[in-house]
């Protein structure tokens, strides 16, 4: 299941369903830390390059899996000052997670997605800063762009922006 997680799964059709097989897999509170932990640092990684829906449900998991697992919760926690972003010792393209070296790591791409362009994700990511709840957040396994396209929109109180004056060339061909 470890070596499944890779970029190609956001272009799955199925991959809704797959984010569900992977949250049941996860529900066994009798995982070990280091494979829970290197689950969880694999799930940031690929956050990063997530596209939005994915993104959102990712995030989502990774503060499940933490409320789940508190044993995991070193990975938010990590106060030391010899870990940065650029040395950070987890190793993604390990393929066995016990040698991932994410016992070691922290979630600095947590702490990233705190930036992100959309709202949405940025305030997922805020779990990071805040005490994780003792229960887990309910997490609908469901499609978000459309979801966060219409919310942009709600938002939008003002005229559209627009060109005046078409064009008088594309691509150095008169129109």
């Amino acid at each position: 299941m470890y070596n499944l997680l890779q970029p190609e799964i956001f272009k799955l059709s199925f991959r809704l369903h797959f984010y569900s097989v992977l949250d049941t897999f996860m529900h066994s509170t009798h995982l070990p830390t280091y494979l829970v932990a290197a689950f969880i640092k694999k799930l940031s990684r690929l956050s990063l390059r997530a596209p939005l829906d994915s993104c959102i449900i990712l995030l989502g998991l990774i503060r499940n899996w933490l409320i789940r697992h508190p044993a995991c919760q070193f990975l938010v926690n990590r106060q030391d000052e010899q870990l940065q972003i650029k040395n950070d010792p987890y190793n993604m393209d390990e393929l066995n997670p016990q040698l991932s070296n994410a016992m070691e790591s922290f979630l600095w791409e947590i702490k990233t997605l705190k930036n992100h362009y959309n709202e949405e994700v940025a305030n997922m990511a805020n779990f990071v800063d805040q005490l994780l709840p003792s229960k887990e957040v309910p997490l609908k396994m469901e499609s978000a762009v459309e979801r966060v396209f219409n919310k942009s929109l709600l938002r939008f109180d003002g005229d559209l922006a627009a060109v005046c004056d078409p064009p008088e060339e594309l691509f150095s061909l008169k129109i």
